[in-house]
This record gives C-alpha cells, sequence and structure tokens, in this order.
C-alpha cells in the first residue's frame, strides 16, 4: 500500500471511529455496557419550609392569595375546592355564622376530631392535604409548575393587635385573605383592644403539661393513657377508641391556644368561632399550621413527652381526605409522626428549621399480647371543697362564686401546697356546657374587692374558652393547677377559710348575653 493509500485509510479509521462504530479498543471487541440498576433510587423528596407568615415575601403573599383565590373559584363538589376542603371540618346548617351550605353531602365532610386524642393527628393530615392542594393551586395560578411554595404558620405568642396585614389590607374581595366575618379589632386596629393578647396567645400551660393522654371516667386503664387525671392535665386529651366528630374532653393545647384564638377572631358572629364556619377563613390555616408546630415543640422539651403510640386506636386509625389531584387518599397516625421523613415538610423559625426530635416510628408489627393482668388502681382525685350547685351563667358580667373552706381543709391546703412541685390543688370548673358561640373568659383566684382583673397579676390563674357545637349536650370540665397561686397568696397573708373564684369576660362588651353555663367550681388533689 503506497503511503498516499495509508494516510486515506487512517484518516477512514478517525472518521468511523467520532462516528462510534470502529476503533474498539481491546483487540477489536466492543465495550460493555453499564447495565441501569434494577431499583433506581427515588429522587430526593423537597422538603418544604414552613414559615412565619411575617417573614414571606411580597411575591409569596401574593402566590398564597392567588392560590386561595383559584381554590374558591372551583365548585363545591370539587375536592380541589375552597369549599370541599372547609366543610371536612364541619358543614354549615341553620343558625351557624355562615350560610347555610345547599350542596349535598359529600365524601369526608364534617369529620374534624376535637375533644380527643385524635385532634392533633387528624388536622395534622388535614393540614398536610390541603397545603399540596394549595400549592398545585398555586403553581396553576403563576403559571410556574416549579413554584416553590409552603402553608405558612402564624405565631400569636407575642399577642396580636390586629391579624397579619396580608389577612386585612385591602378590606375588600381583592383580597382573598380577607372575610369581614370576625372580631372587629382582628381587621381594624381598635385603641385599647388586642385581636390577641399576650396571655391569650400563650402555649405555657401547654408546653408544660407531660402526660399525652388520659382514660375516661370508670376505665383504669386504656392504651397507654393514664387513668385518674381530668382531660386537661394531659396535652392531647381523652382517650376513645374511635372517632367522634366533637367528644368535647379537651387537652391543653386544645384549650389554649386553639380554642382561645378560635373564639378571638372569631368573636360571637365571626366564622372562627363556628366549627361549621371556621376553615372558610383563611386564617384557620395559618392557626392550625402553628398548632401543629408547638405539638413538635412540645415534643422537643425532653424524652418525658411522647406520642400515644402505644395506643392501637391512635396509631391505626384510618382517616379520609383528598389529594391535589381530587383523589381520596387515607392516613393512619403511623402515617405521621415525623413531618420531615413522612410529609415532607418542617417549621423554620428565625431562620431556622425546627428541629424534629423525640419522635417514635411505629414499628410496623403488630405488639406482642401479653396475658391479661389486673388492672392498676385509678389514682384517687379527693375533693377538698365545692361551690353551692346552681348553674351559673357567663355572660357580659363578672361572676364570682364562693368555695367555702373550713379551716381544717384550708389548712391542709397550705400544707399540700408548701413544696413547688408537683401541683397539689387544682381548681375545676365543673359542668361546662355552651351556650353561644366565641367567649373567652379570665379565671381569678381570691381577686381583692374593686382591683381590676389583671391577666399579668398574681390572681390569674387561666382562660375558660370552648370551641364546638351550641346546645349540642356536652357538659365538660376546666381545669387549673392552682399550687403557685396558693403559695403566693399565703405568703402575703390573702389566703383565707374562703375562697372566691371570679370570672371575667376578656372584652366583656363583645361578649353574648349568654355564653356559657357551668354547675359549680371545686377545689381537688389531681391524680398523678
Amino acid at each position: 500500500m503506497s503511503s498516499l493509500a495509508r494516510r486515506r485509510f487512517a484518516y477512514l479509521l478517525v472518521a468511523l471511529g467520532s462516528l462510534g462504530i470502529a476503533g474498539c479498543p481491546g483487540g477489536g471487541k466492543p465495550p460493555e455496557e453499564t447495565p441501569p440498576p434494577e431499583n433506581p433510587p427515588p429522587p430526593t423528596a423537597v422538603v418544604h419550609n414552613r414559615a412565619e407568615i411575617a417573614t414571606l415575601t411580597p411575591d409569596q403573599v401574593e402566590a398564597l392569595r392567588a392560590g386561595v383565590a383559584l381554590m374558591q373559584k372551583r365548585a363545591a363538589t370539587d375536592p380541589t375546592s375552597w369549599t370541599y376542603q372547609a366543610n371536612i371540618h364541619g358543614v354549615p346548617v341553620a343558625g351557624d355564622n355562615c350560610p347555610v351550605e345547599t350542596t349535598p353531602m359529600q365524601e369526608a365532610w364534617a369529620t374534624c376530631q376535637h375533644g380527643s386524642f385524635f385532634f392533633l393527628s387528624w388536622h395534622r393530615i388535614y393540614l398536610y392535604y390541603f397545603e399540596n392542594i394549595l400549592r398545585a393551586a398555586v403553581r396553576e395560578a403563576k403559571g410556574d409548575p416549579n413554584y416553590e411554595f409552603s402553608l405558612p404558620y402564624w405565631d400569636y405568642s407575642n399577642g396580636s393587635p390586629q391579624l397579619p396585614p396580608p389577612f386585612t389590607s385591602p378590606p375588600d374581595a381583592t383580597n382573598s385573605l380577607f372575610v369581614s366575618e370576625r372580631r372587629t379589632a382582628c381587621n381594624t386596629a381598635t385603641p385599647g383592644v388586642d385581636c390577641v393578647s399576650v396571655a391569650q396567645g400563650s402555649s405555657k400551660d401547654a408546653m408544660d403539661t407531660i402526660p399525652v393522654c388520659n382514660c375516661p371516667d370508670g376505665e383504669a386503664s386504656c392504651d397507654g393513657c393514664i387513668a385518674g387525671l381530668l382531660p386537661d392535665q394531659t396535652l392531647f386529651g381523652q382517650f376513645t377508641p374511635q372517632p367522634e366528630h366533637f367528644l368535647g374532653e379537651f387537652g391543653e393545647l386544645e384549650l389554649q391556644p386553639h380554642n382561645v384564638i378560635h373564639n378571638r377572631v372569631g368573636a360571637a358572629t365571626g366564622w372562627m368561632s363556628d366549627p361549621d364556619c371556621a376553615a372558610r377563613d383563611p386564617i384557620f390555616w395559618l392557626h392550625h399550621a402553628n398548632i401543629d408546630r408547638l405539638w413538635q415543640t412540645w415534643l422537643n422539651q425532653n424524652a418525658d413527652r411522647v406520642n400515644p403510640i402505644g395506643s392501637n386506636a391512635w396509631t391505626t386509625q384510618t382517616f379520609t381526605f383528598f389529594d391535589e389531584k381530587g383523589q381520596k387518599v387515607q392516613k393512619t397516625g403511623c402515617d405521621i409522626l415525623n413531618m420531615v421523613s413522612q410529609l415532607n415538610y418542617q417549621y423554620v423559625e428565625a431562620g431556622v428549621p425546627l428541629p424534629v426530635q423525640n419522635v417514635v416510628l411505629c414499628s410496623g408489627t403488630p405488639p406482642t399480647v401479653a396475658p391479661p393482668t389486673p388492672p392498676a388502681p385509678a389514682p384517687k382525685v379527693t375533693m377538698l371543697a365545692a361551690s353551692p350547685e346552681r348553674g351559673t351563667v357567663l355572660g357580659r358580667d363578672a361572676v364570682t362564686v364562693s368555695v367555702p373552706l373550713p379551716a381544717a381543709k384550708s389548712l391542709e391546703i397550705k400544707g399540700l401546697v408548701a413544696d413547688a412541685k408537683p401541683e397539689k390543688v387544682r381548681l375545676v370548673v365543673e359542668g361546662l356546657e355552651l351556650l353561644g358561640k366565641g367567649g373567652v373568659y379570665e379565671v381569678y383566684i381570691d381577686l381583692p374587692a374593686g382591683q381590676k382583673p389583671d391577666p399579668t397579676g398574681p390572681y390569674f390563674v387561666g382562660h375558660i374558652s370552648l370551641f364546638g357545637h351550641v346546645g349540642h349536650g356536652a357538659k365538660v370540665s376546666r381545669s387549673f393547677d392552682l399550687s403557685d397561686e396558693v403559695r403566693e397568696l399565703d405568703q402575703k397573708g390573702e389566703w383565707k377559710g374562703d375562697a372566691r373564684v371570679t370570672i371575667v369576660p376578656s372584652d366583656g362588651k363583645e361578649a353574648g348575653a349568654s355564653v356559657l353555663r357551668f354547675r359549680r367550681a371545686t377545689l381537688v388533689t389531681p391524680g398523678s
């Protein structure tokens, strides 16, 4: 072969090699292709950051408004519509604070869980699927399928003269976050009246609570819950073997800040104070995101605070909702324990993600059934003193009832509270029933005559605020640890033989004439 022919042949090999059809290495054998993995790893899930509403950018606020507005335009029978999602919480009927729902009942409507230990888990699942629906609506409204959006939360722990500005301005139909059916002070700056005070927005008592759930009266043990406690001596509330729309035995976190915020925003006629209307107000979702955040905040404190995973009723109960495609979906308590690894969201506080600590997941295997053992006796709650039974009504005026204490009982109580911990004396307001909507009441012990009630002062005990259906017949109790108050009163020489319980409406001029009725006030030594 001539030199010219050899050069042409070499050029041909180079050209063919560049096309991938010649020039095989290793003696002319084609390279072996690496086969794709049989089970490629799933793409890393995006963890969505739920941030406090005040930290959102203007673009994020407008995205929130656009997504809500799009959902509000959809038909009530569409599971991704604003009305359908609101009706999952409650369906308006005659006498409610919002127009009667004329659409025939749909699946999953009126299934919210209140007044039992399902309260937190049901609402976490509710928010999770609502957030997914709202995120899809935001992306559709923005025309951006990858727009990153998360449901914000409203932290009212420092009090709030009004609702967050995106919910009040502009105060008209152009703002999908504004509704007029709220307490006046929440929508409009009102001198001397806050939408939410620091005391009303506090979750301190809930964060100080350690037991997770209690057993109903007459049961010595129930799926790991503690017998002999009042429901509000626990965080979650009362055990129940199956869901009930409104059981009424509230845990401490549900009583405050949950119930208090609902009634402060809604007042007597606003949507938020009516469970059948509440989820129509956009602030509902941010309020419940904050309650969900506080659940994790409570867990993060120490190992004594645990979820009720020892209860099969809580871990395996299935709840039905709808996803962003309008498809029916279900989750259980086991499915939602870790918000990051199971649900792909987290809360951001001051720019830092809230740690997800002290979360134990369900094992996925049924627990070993141990031989039956006799139940332990329930701790005894001892009555120390009681006011006369007279069905006292709470409305616009302050009410004071006396709890007579014989000298021996007064000395006994002084001895009980000598040590700072644990609590030894509890005030119980028994037989509370709901007569009207929107009431928030302040409770005081031995408030001196003529002294102005002050929730930052030494006589303040706590709040009473019920959230539920008026006239449904349930009667519940609200209790408060009195140990610190009695100790301080005794040190000042003000602890006498007749405890006086004063109950005052917050912003009484806004309260209805008849909001609550209670049977009596008692002093007890609590079970532990």
